[in-house]
Formats: structure tokens, sequence, C-alpha cells
């Protein structure tokens, strides 16, 4: 799969990533409120979100839910270290897939843009965990999310091609599989739609005194990382058994693994 990291505990992982200025506890009111339940009219036990402009947003945040709604939503939460700690909370509950969220990208997009700046670029870096590498190049193009929280995103993205080169680099040299995260699958290439931010982190990455250098190092970065993230072993190491091209595979491949593949 995509994502990167595995299973983070979500409201641990985002409040221990806040400013300092914004103390949170593990079990925050929001939770707490979002555990409770009343009475509803036939007796049954329901959600209420009387009160609480949180646990409303929670509530009203569907694909369908207009601009102007979710503006004035975020708006009416206190803007205070703890109401703002369970906002960033939200945000990244709207973006997790895979079970651990409703897996709203555009919603989280919004949400990240109505965030403080500060609360933004402090737990930017666990988008790959609850989304994809891509959307750090996707929110470069959403309209209200700060320029700082945009650059942050791109210096993120270019810090990990280089960790994941020299991972490659050492696994090789150690003869053994390296462990890759999926930042090269998604980095910009040069004539795509995201040619821009390509020349971006080229210049990002290795300078910008000699652009078509930089540009050459970018491309070559980019390919050796996808080439690896597209072997066997792998693609195997990060259960993405779905992509492995059976009739690529080596012989000795095959009869080394067999009985994972099997179980597959």
């Amino acid at each position: 799969h995509d994502h990167d990291g595995g299973r983070v505990p979500l409201h641990s992982a985002i409040t221990h990533t806040m400013p300092s200025t914004a103390p949170c506890s593990s079990a925050s009111a929001f939770v707490a409120m979002m555990d409770s339940k009343t009475a509803g009219e036939n007796g049954a036990l329901e959600h209420s979100d009387a009160g609480s402009p949180l646990v409303a947003l929670f509530f009203k945040l569907v694909r369908s839910l207009p601009d102007d709604s979710l503006a004035s939503l975020t708006a009416a939460v206190p803007a205070e270290p703890a109401s703002l700690a369970d906002l960033t909370v939200l945000a990244f509950q709207t973006r997790a897939t895979r079970g651990m969220g409703k897996g709203e990208k555009d919603l989280f997009f919004q949400m990240l843009a109505a965030l403080p700046v500060e609360a933004a670029t402090a737990t930017l870096h666990l988008v790959p965990h609850f989304g994809y590498w891509k959307d750090y190049l996707l929110m470069q193009g959403v309209a209200g999310i700060d320029a700082a929280v945009k650059d942050k995103a791109l210096s993120l993205l270019a810090d990990q091609l280089l960790k994941d080169a020299a991972e490659l680099e050492a696994a090789e040299k150690e003869a053994r599989t390296p462990n890759l995260t999926l930042a090269g699958k998604y980095a910009p290439r040069e004539g795509s739609a995201f040619d821009g931010l390509a020349k971006r982190l080229s210049t990002h990455l290795f300078g910008n005194k000699n652009a078509a250098a930089s540009a050459r190092k970018y491309r070559k970065l980019v390919a050796s990382l996808n080439r690896a993230l597209l072997t066997t072993e792998v693609l195997m190491a990060a259960n993405r058994w779905a992509e492995i091209e059976f009739a690529r595979v080596s012989s000795l491949c095959l009869q080394r693994s067999r009985k994972a593949f099997l179980n597959e």
C-alpha cells in the first residue's frame, strides 16, 4: 500500500508533535465528548453535538460539505491550545484512510488551510502516515494554505528522498534489502503535471548554480529509487504483493520465496 510507517495512534501521534504552546493530554475533552452519548427521541443512545463546535464539525465533515460551511464550522472552534490541537487531530482523522478515518483529501487540505501555521507545520511530517506522499504535491495548488506550510511540505519530501537514497546506497554495500519509503514513487517528474515542482526540488536538493546539472542529478536519484521500489524483495518487505509481476521474478527468488508467495 502507499502508506508509510504503518498504523500510528492518531491522537497521540499528532498531539505529541504540536507546538509547546499547545499542551495536550492523550485523552482530550474532544475525545471524551466523542465517547459520550445522550438519549435520542426514541430512547436510543446517540451522539450529541450540543455546545461542542468540534463534535458538530466532526459529524458534518462529508465530501458534500460546502466550503463556506466548513469555514464557519472551523471558525467556531475556540482559539485556545487544547481546542486547536483537537482540530488538528480532526483534520488528520478526516484524511486518514484504510479504516483509520474518512479518507477525505480535499476536506483535509481545507482544514489544513484553517489551522494556525505553527500547528500545521509542526504536524506536517505525519501526512504520509495518514495519507500519501503525493499529498505534499497536491497541497501546493490549494488556495488558502500558507506558503510556509507548502514550503515545509516540499522540504519534507526532499529530505526523505535524500534519506532513501542514502539507505539504498548503504543497502547495496551491505547486500541487503533496502528499507525505503514511497517518497520516490510520488516524487514529481519533469514534463508531468508537477513539472514546476520537479524543478523546485532539483534546485532545492542540488543547488541553482547549474539548473541543468541539478535536473540530471534529480532524475538519476528518482530513477534509482523507483528501480529499487519495483524489485521483488522490496515489494515483499512492504507487503505490496499485488504489485509483484511474477513473470519477471527470477527462478531463484521464486524458489526462495515460494512459501510466502503461496500464503499471499
